[in-house]
């Protein structure tokens, strides 16, 4: 488990295990951090430079970690953060700065805030986004 945060709104994630990891989007891309053997915490991985990450969420089903920037749009990770794609086809507004996912009738539905205020949603994991 892995918790998400970021300044581009609300990222609250709860599980019965204690998180080992925790990552943090910035001006600068995402930091991992983790857990070391004393209880304490220690950068592991930064991926995205360059973008300025405002939203993280991890979608639980599929295990897709997606990050929304700011004129950077939506990146997405399969992987658990190791690799990332830009995943974007119908959101022409880059600035991204909210995420949010759910399941709806079995379906894992990814919705993406813009500014100017626009909301996107994506029924197949971000590959395409409807307004």
């Amino acid at each position: 488990m892995a918790v998400g945060l970021s300044h581009g709104g609300t990222n609250v994630y709860s599980s019965s295990e204690r998180s080992q990891q925790l990552w943090v989007g910035t001006q600068d891309g995402l930091v991992l951090f983790e857990r070391d053997t004393n209880g304490g915490w220690r950068e592991s991985q930064r991926a995205l430079r360059g973008q300025h990450i405002s939203a993280i969420v991890f979608e639980h089903t599929t295990g897709t970690m997606f990050a929304g920037a700011f004129f950077g749009s939506v990146h997405a990770s399969a992987d658990g953060g190791k690799t990332w794609e830009r995943r974007d086809n119908g959101i022409p507004i880059h600035d991204v700065y909210s995420l949010a996912s759910n399941v709806v009738d079995g379906k894992v539905r990814v919705y993406a805030g813009t500014q100017p205020a626009h909301l996107f949603v994506s029924e197949d994991l971000g590959l395409h986004w409807n307004e």
